[in-house]
């Protein structure tokens, strides 16, 4: 059996939730808009770790239902380090974790299958962006490219997190990287534990849309969003000479595209500063 062949012997699960909150009000959150309408019969408990530079006030985690417990991080520690801690702090019964974005539409179809039992150590969602199918993708060298059609499992499989099931056993062996703050986190999660063998199934029947429009992004919100594309790319890509170089081309191109949309040469000296910081 290879790691992506699709499983059909479903077994009981259950499955904890994960969402990192940042900067949303809690009730604004897509999981907590669906909970009244979604099977919490596999899901033993539910954690919000919140990466927001400030908690969420009383009034709101007093509104919570209690399923749902709510853990400030003290301020953004990344994404890798967020998911590891919530996975740290959950105290129920559980035997695989469910990580969900904050944003992520169309979750009543996932609970579902949830509830019918998992038959995988990664069980994969399909996530959209408008059109585009985002993940599962195929990976092509170092570069990570959609796929085309629904329902073809593709070689050299990656993936993004939104919706990702994960067994108890995997996260153990293959905790998310905390040298990546939030770019990659998920590639280097697939790479890890495709590596250890782990075994994925795509529920191509379950469809999540996904927002990842930064067109309303100020400059500065922008500058500080690329300065962590930019130090992410290089280190997920650092191993070898021709990751190096793809790095270097792959933020060099995020880089132009900032200084002309901002009109300011200050994305290109972070470019440049990150280089030497991670060369050095």
């Amino acid at each position: 059996m290879t790691p992506t062949e699709n499983l059909t012997d479903r077994r009981p699960a259950r499955v904890a939730i994960v969402v990192v909150r940042f900067k949303k009000q809690l009730h604004e959150i897509s999981l907590l808009r669906a909970l009244p309408m979604i099977d919490l019969s596999a899901v033993p408990e539910i954690i919000i770790v919140d990466n927001s530079p400030e908690p969420a006030s009383v009034d709101e985690t007093a509104a919570l239902p209690g399923v749902v417990k709510y853990r400030w991080l003290g301020g953004n520690v990344g994404l890798a380090r967020a998911y590891n801690s919530a996975v740290s702090q959950l105290q129920s019964d559980w035997t695989h974790v469910a990580f969900l974005d904050q944003d992520t539409e169309g979750l009543l179809g996932l609970f579902d299958q949830l509830a019918a039992g998992l038959s995988a150590e990664i069980t994969l969602p399909v996530v959209r962006a408008g059109q585009t199918i985002i993940s599962p993708c195929r990976r092509i060298g170092p570069w990570y490219a959609p796929i085309k059609r629904i329902g073809v499992t593709p070689a050299n499989l990656s993936w993004i997190n939104s919706g990702m099931t994960v067994a108890r056993g995997t996260l153990r062996s293959s905790p998310f990287d905390e040298a990546l703050f939030l770019d990659y986190v998920d590639h280097q999660f697939a790479r890890t534990s495709l590596a250890d063998r782990a075994r994925v199934e795509v529920l191509w029947d379950v469809v999540l849309e996904q927002d990842y429009s930064r067109d309303t992004d100020s400059k500065q919100q922008a500058l500080a969003r690329f300065r962590i594309f930019n130090r992410d790319v290089r280190q997920f890509y650092r191993g070898t000479v021709a990751g190096r170089l793809w790095g270097w081309a792959l933020t060099f191109r995020r880089a132009l595209g900032a200084t002309a949309r901002y009109r300011t040469s200050a994305f290109i000296f972070s470019w440049l500063g990150a280089g030497r910081a991670l060369d050095g």
